[in-house]
């Protein structure tokens, strides 16, 4: 019998590495490379649905770690105020299977400036309502910011760093950024340099 996880969001680690597998299996056959973001196929279209599902999920639990009081049927406008609570403003996240050299994205990027909108959700609700006229929105980019904001979120409640010394690695840039890496995931998270304060644990 497992032990229960003391911090809600440490049950989402096995569910995000399944879909990081899923990712590798699609990267098979759609090279990570500019003017490819925009290819779409049913295995992304299954991929964003699933990483879209468990966002919501991870959404509304950081809300209940980070005190946010939610209504019975939260929402996505809901979830965004997990910005402020997180500072997602001083993240961005680093897709390092991108060539020929690793591509930034702030999936949540638009919650820092007060938009309840994110364009890569609002795709996964288009295709997942008629998929035969909006397949296009069934994107590797899609995918990749879906993931990239469980990642995010995760990374924020020091989830990912595991048990040994070589789980969690960083990188100082010359422009003082710094990129935490975690093992066996394909992100990293670049943060101005004062700015790591883990949350939640």
């Amino acid at each position: 019998m497992s032990r229960p996880a003391s911090n809600p969001l440490e049950g989402y680690l096995v569910p995000f590495k399944v879909l990081l597998q899923d990712l590798d299996r699609v990267l098979e056959y759609v090279h990570p490379v500019d003017g490819h973001e925009h290819i779409y196929s049913y295995q992304l279209y299954t991929l964003l649905l699933r990483a879209s599902v468990e966002f919501e999920s991870v959404c509304k639990d950081a809300c209940h770690v980070n005190g946010i009081t939610l209504p019975a049927r939260p929402n996505i406008t809901h979830y965004a105020n997990l910005a402020t609570a997180l500072a997602f403003n001083n993240y961005s996240v680093a897709l390092m299977m991108w060539q020929p050299q690793p591509r930034l994205i702030k999936p949540l990027g638009p919650w820092e400036q007060g938009d309840h909108t994110l364009p890569w959700y609002a795709g996964y609700n288009t295709v997942k309502h008629n998929r035969l006229a909006e397949f296009r929105h069934a994107s590797l980019d899609n995918v990749l910011h879906a993931l990239g904001a469980i990642f995010m979120l995760l990374a924020r409640h020091d989830i990912l760093k595991g048990d040994s010394e070589r789980a969690h690695t960083h990188h100082e840039h010359v422009d003082g950024t710094i990129e935490h890496y975690f093992q066996g995931v394909p992100f990293g998270l670049r943060v101005h340099h004062d700015s790591w304060v883990p949350t939640g644990g």
